[in-house]
C-alpha cells in the first residue's frame, strides 16, 4: 500500500500531461483502501520487552513502554491510534503482578512472562506466551512462543488471530529476507547473576 500511494504521487508530481490524472487517481484508491487493510492483534518489539495487544476498541494497549517510549509511539503514529502514548500504556488491557501480564485477545489469554516464576503457569495455560527471557525447555502448550531468542533473530513480530484461533506471525526478519547487512549481532547473553535473565538455560 505504501508502495502504491508513493508511486501515485511520483506519477502526480513528475507528469505534466492527462496521465498525472492516473496518479491522483492512484491516490483516492490508496485513501479508500486503507481503512480495509487488517492491523495486528500483537505487536512485540525487537526485544520482546515491548509488547502492544488491539482492544476490542480497535487501539493498542501495551507494557514495557516506558522502556521503549520511542519505538511505541511510532507503532501508534503508523496505527492511527487517537489515543496517546501514556494513554495506552496506563490502560487496564493487561492485569499484571510482580512476575508478569496477561490479557485476552480475541478469546485468546495472551500471557507475558518477566520473571521465570511466570513460566510455571503461562506455560500451561497461556495460548500466547511473550516474554524478554529465555523460554523453557517443555513450555510447549501455548499455540505461540516469542521469546528472547525469537525476538533477537526475528526482530519486531505482528501476531495476527485468525478466525479459525489460528496466529499467523509476520516479522521484520521475514519482510526483508536475510542479508549480509541485515543479519542480527551475536546478543549478550542472559547475566547468569540475573536470576530474571536465566530462566530455561539451566
Amino acid at each position: 500500500m505504501i508502495a502504491i500511494m508513493f508511486l501515485a504521487v511520483l506519477l502526480h508530481r513528475l507528469w505534466q500531461t492527462r496521465w498525472r490524472l492516473l496518479g491522483i487517481a492512484l491516490i483516492a484508491g490508496g485513501a479508500a483502501l486503507a481503512p480495509t487493510l487488517r492491523t495486528p492483534d500483537i505487536l512485540i518489539g525487537r526485544d520482546a520487552e515491548l509488547i502492544a495487544i488491539r482492544g476490542a476498541d480497535g487501539e493498542l494497549s501495551a507494557v514495557g513502554a516506558t522502556r521503549a517510549s520511542f519505538e511505541f509511539e511510532r507503532w501508534l503514529e503508523h496505527d492511527g491510534a487517537r489515543r496517546s502514548a501514556e494513554e495506552a500504556s496506563k490502560s487496564t488491557a493487561f492485569a499484571c503482578d510482580g512476575i508478569g501480564c496477561r490479557a485476552t485477545v480475541k478469546g485468546m489469554t495472551v500471557a507475558v512472562a518477566q520473571h521465570p516464576a511466570a513460566f510455571a503457569e503461562d506455560c500451561r495455560r497461556a495460548a500466547i506466551l511473550i516474554s524478554g527471557l529465555v523460554s523453557p525447555r517443555g513450555c510447549t502448550a501455548p499455540k505461540t512462543v516469542v521469546d528472547f531468542f525469537a525476538a533477537w533473530r526475528q526482530g519486531t513480530h505482528a501476531l495476527y488471530i485468525e478466525a479459525d484461533g489460528s496466529v499467523r506471525i509476520e516479522t521484520v526478519a521475514a519482510a526483508r529476507g536475510l542479508r549480509p547487512w541485515s543479519m542480527p549481532a551475536l546478543p549478550r547473553l542472559p547475566d547468569a547473576a540475573d536470576p530474571r535473565r536465566t530462566a530455561g538455560l539451566q
